[in-house]
């Protein structure tokens, strides 16, 4: 499988997992959900460094990535905030488990 089409499936594993986290309900799904979305973030984060060098050639990966994972960085962090913010707005995480299922989709298209 080429780097864009894993990015691709992982990508979609990882938003059925986060809209699946919201209906976890015992301690082996919880175990199951964090052994799937481990490795399928393992597949997009190392996939991720070949499709950036296939899009934008090897000469300039340094400063694709160094452009890239900062942002990425800083998105997740905030990400924090914005799940602590849906928790004291609703009373649980289920919206923020849904809110990430659909940001995670919606990046597939690149268009986010």
């Amino acid at each position: 499988m080429d780097a864009q089409w894993t990015v691709i499936v992982t990508a979609l594993v990882m938003a059925i997992v986060m809209a699946w986290l919201a209906h976890i309900n015992s301690l082996w799904q919880v175990y199951a959900f964090v052994v799937v979305y481990g490795l399928a973030n393992g597949g997009i984060v190392r996939s991720s460094g070949a499709l950036y060098v296939y899009a934008f050639k090897v000469t300039h990966i340094g400063k694709i990535m160094g452009k890239i994972f900062p942002r990425w960085a800083i998105g997740a962090a905030i990400g924090l905030f914005i799940v602590g913010a849906l928790f004291d707005f609703k009373g649980n995480c289920m919206l923020a488990f849904w809110v990430a299922a659909i940001a995670m989709y919606r990046s597939l298209d690149g268009n986010f």
